[in-house]
């Protein structure tokens, strides 16, 4: 994690660096806000599928450590709010 918050995690296999802006819950792409493009990975983290973003904490919108349906209100909810 740099100083500003953002973790960047390294993926070989596609010869890319993505970075991960500071406590956006629900930003699963990493883009800095909640918005269409972050519903396909967040519903992959959900379902705990192999080829899901990482860090998958991106989608753990309540904080509890479980990526699981009490997620989905809140992701719903950032989502409409964007």
């Amino acid at each position: 994690m740099d100083p500003n918050g953002y973790l960047y995690v390294s993926e070989p296999k596609h010869n890319r660096v993505v970075r991960f802006g500071p406590a956006l819950p629900g930003d699963v792409n990493g883009s800095g806000e909640v918005d269409q493009a972050d519903v396909a990975g967040f519903v992959l983290a959900l379902l705990g599928a192999p080829n899901a973003p990482k860090p998958i904490e991106a989608a753990d919108m309540n904080g509890d450590a479980c990526l699981d349906g009490e997620d989905i209100d809140a992701f719903l909810q950032a989502l409409l709010a964007s």
